[in-house]
C-alpha cells in the first residue's frame, strides 16, 4: 500500500514522488484552500447583502400594510359618512 501524500512528507522514499511532483501537489492543495476561502468569503458577503435586502423589504412591507389599513379605514369612513348637504347656487 502506497503511503498517503501530505505536506509534511519531504523525502522521495516517503512519497514516491519527485520533488517537483511533490511541490506541484502541495501548491495545488494550497491553491484549492485559497480558492475555497475566497468562495466562502463571497458567500458570506452575499448572505450579508441578502439579509440587508430582506430587512429593507420587510420594513417596506410593514409600511405598505399600514398604508393599506389606513386606506381601508378611510374608505369605510367615506362609505358610511352621512351625505353632505348640497349647497344651492
Amino acid at each position: 500500500m502506497k503511503p498517503s501524500t501530505d505536506e509534511t512528507a519531504s523525502s522521495d522514499e516517503e512519497t514516491g514522488l519527485t520533488p517537483t511532483e511533490f511541490r506541484k501537489i502541495v501548491e495545488a492543495r494550497s491553491a484549492q484552500r485559497a480558492s475555497k476561502k475566497r468562495y466562502v468569503k463571497d458567500l458570506e458577503a452575499k448572505i450579508a447583502t441578502l439579509r440587508a435586502s430582506q430587512k429593507e423589504t420587510e420594513e417596506e412591507k410593514k409600511k405598505l400594510q399600514q398604508d393599506l389599513a389606513k386606506a381601508y379605514t378611510e374608505n369605510a369612513n367615506l362609505r358610511f359618512a352621512p351625505p353632505s348637504p348640497k349647497s344651492e347656487s
